[in-house]
């Protein structure tokens, strides 16, 4: 039993009927306005109790929680199944997962890397459509992330370590659906160990718990698997030939959709993102779009500088928003699956786009060269240009921002607020 938070921990077993007695938790408020913590669950019966070194009340194997209060219970990837005492309210309990009660999911939509750039976008996107019944699942171990959170209505925030193994619990059924983009998006990362835990391993784990309780899954793939482009852009494998391990690790993921879709019986949605710009990026530090790179350069130095031979460097860069309008297509079509482009199917150069980033901010700023860095030879795309017949044959129609009007758009966010939705908006 922990005192401050009112829970009580059952270990899983084979035996259904095994469950704790009650035991009378602190009244001390769980959050500010919340006058009392409610009784604990009454549970049927005391087998195998004991208290365990760590100071919690432990059952035997098969604990079953069975009462009213008990709406809300939890499971940790080590602890077992935990009760949290308040229907209302998601204890913040030790490698503790919620699963939310069947009337709090009714109407919840799941994001995972919500508080990232695409994910908080995505998050906004919903909000638009009087949508806030949303669990962002992250972390924030880099806190600047919250500054993409504070224009956000969503219900609950769960920290996505705290899920591992236990995701068909958050699930239930009753969960809208799942929109997957948290991921490893740093392309210079070498280690790939860390990369396929981050971008392969952990997306099968939502990928089988979506599948599981029927829930549609979107999820976030990536045009770097097309490597550098020679083979075309057209969503089959004899286009995809990664040139790193992050492309490499979205890719081995698209491959494994590939062959578990055909029996699926919920909706698959995978998107391939290519060169997505727009607010909400600040905290990504290197990998943030060259345009806010280029925006940061101009206010700091009075001009901006691009990579030797840049005007040969072309790009399908996507304004965030229209990234957003896919995946609520993808929502607003259960009977659509598949991979698809996610870009414009229009290329332009880098040289056009600090043109346009340069007119953005004044037009006084100076355009200068950098040599091409060693880290990126064989890297590095220097063509890309979404296919988009699948995408059309599907069904979209969606209409997508020029570049000269999602640029301006952009840029003059960043002149105003820094980048960042404020709550107005």
């Amino acid at each position: 039993m922990d005192a401050e938070r009112g829970v009580v921990q059952v270990v899983h077993g084979p035996d259904p009927n095994i469950s704790l007695k009650s035991v009378q938790p602190d009244s001390t408020p769980v959050f500010p306005g919340h006058p009392q913590v409610p009784p604990p669950p009454r549970l049927e019966s005391s087998a195998h109790q004991q208290w365990n070194p760590a100071g919690w009340l432990q059952a035997g194997p098969g604990a079953v929680a069975k009462n009213a209060w008990c709406r809300g219970a939890y499971r940790g990837r080590e602890s077992g199944l935990l009760v949290g005492v308040d229907p209302r309210i998601i204890y913040p309990v030790r490698h503790a997962a919620p699963q939310l009660s069947s009337n709090f999911r009714k109407h919840m939509y799941i994001v995972t890397g919500g508080a990232g750039f695409i994910g908080s976008n995505l998050v906004r996107g919903l909000n638009r459509n009087g949508i806030d019944e949303i669990v962002i699942v992250d972390d924030l171990e880099n806190g600047e992330k919250h500054l993409g959170l504070n224009s956000l209505d969503f219900a609950d925030f769960i920290d996505w370590r705290d899920l591992q193994g236990s995701w068909e619990v958050l699930l239930g059924d009753g969960v809208e659906a799942v929109f997957h983009q948290g991921a490893c998006s740093d392309t210079m990362e070498a280690d790939g160990r860390y990369m396929m835990e981050a971008n392969f391993e952990s997306s099968k784990e939502v990928l089988h718990a979506c599948l599981d309780t029927e829930t549609p899954f979107f999820y976030a793939s990536s045009a770097s698997v097309y490597g550098d482009g020679e083979r075309g852009f057209r969503e089959e494998v004899a286009c995809e030939a990664p040139l790193n391990i992050y492309a490499y690790s979205k890719f081995l993921f698209d491959q494994y959709v590939r062959r578990i879709a055909p029996t699926a019986g919920s909706q698959i949605g995978g998107l391939r993102y290519f060169n997505v710009f727009g607010p909400q990026e600040n905290h990504k530090g290197r990998m943030a779009s060259v345009i806010y790179h280029f925006h940061k350069q101009i206010a700091e130095k009075g001009e901006l500088r691009l990579f030797e031979g840049s005007e040969g460097f072309v790009r399908d860069f996507i304004h965030v928003d229209d990234v957003v309008a896919l995946n609520l297509w993808l929502l607003e079509n259960p009977d659509v699956s598949g991979i698809f482009n996610a870009g414009t199917g229009t290329e332009r150069s880098f040289l056009d786009l600090a043109k346009l980033v340069v007119e953005g901010t004044g037009g006084k700023a100076s355009i200068g060269t950098i040599p091409f860095p060693e880290a990126l030879v064989g890297k590095y795309q220097a063509y890309t240009c979404a296919d988009q017949a699948e995408l059309r044959e599907a069904g979209c129609e969606h209409e997508f921002l020029s570049l000269e009007a999602g640029v301006a758009s952009y840029v003059k966010q960043l002149n105003e607020t820094g980048g960042l939705y404020l709550r107005s908006e």
